[in-house]
């Protein structure tokens, strides 16, 4: 097995409906999560990249949150259309 050089981790906590806000929940990171892990692979970044589902990453406002190990950034409330730039990240 290949460790992986970087590792981006993607919240798809879920909470109850009446709870506050929540990356998987009310922001529906799986769907970017599965766009992110096919985009890895089409690019041919595997296995010096990994794409993983987390629980909760502590910043449930204003979601979908990831975050990308080592280098430690941030990426905040992406959508569909942000799947490229975050992968373009992922290659520099």
């Amino acid at each position: 097995m290949t460790v992986p050089e970087k590792l981006l981790f993607v919240c798809v906590n879920e909470r109850a409906p009446d709870a506050k806000e929540s990356c998987g929940g009310h922001h529906g990171s799986g769907e970017f999560l599965r766009a992110l892990k096919d985009g890895v692979k089409r690019r041919g970044l595997k296995p010096r990249v990994r794409v993983t589902h987390t629980g909760c990453l502590g910043v449930c406002h204003g979601g979908p949150h990831a975050y990308l190990a080592p280098e430690g950034r941030w990426f905040h409330a992406w959508g569909a259309e942000d799947v490229d730039s975050i992968l373009d990240a992922l290659e520099a």
